[in-house]
């Protein structure tokens, strides 16, 4: 049986995909999308009708919000291939830093 590496890499994605999970098993991904995703306009001060995080967050938090499956499925195989690269070279906490 593989075993699976403890890495920041598995962390940073196994919290994104549960965080999905989560926003589709309640039927929350349009609503997640809006207040965590990036919209320009917003850092420009436009503000919106609905719950948001602040607008210098979303570069930040739009990070775990994801549009599909496929969506997913591939920033997810691109974090890992990139991310386990990085995290070699600078270490985990810098990763996670």
């Amino acid at each position: 049986m593989a075993r699976i590496p403890r890495t920041a890499t598995v962390a940073i994605t196994a919290l994104t995909v549960l965080a999905w999970v989560l926003a589709v098993a309640l039927g929350q991904q349009d609503a997640a999308a809006f207040g965590l995703g990036f919209i320009p306009a917003r850092l420009s001060g436009a503000a919106v009708p609905w719950p948001a995080v602040p607008a210098l967050l979303t570069p930040l938090t739009a990070t775990i919000v994801h549009g599909s499956l496929l969506h997913l499925a591939f920033n997810m195989l691109m974090l890992v291939w990139c991310g386990t690269a990085v995290e070699r070279v600078l270490g985990k906490w810098a990763l996670l830093t």
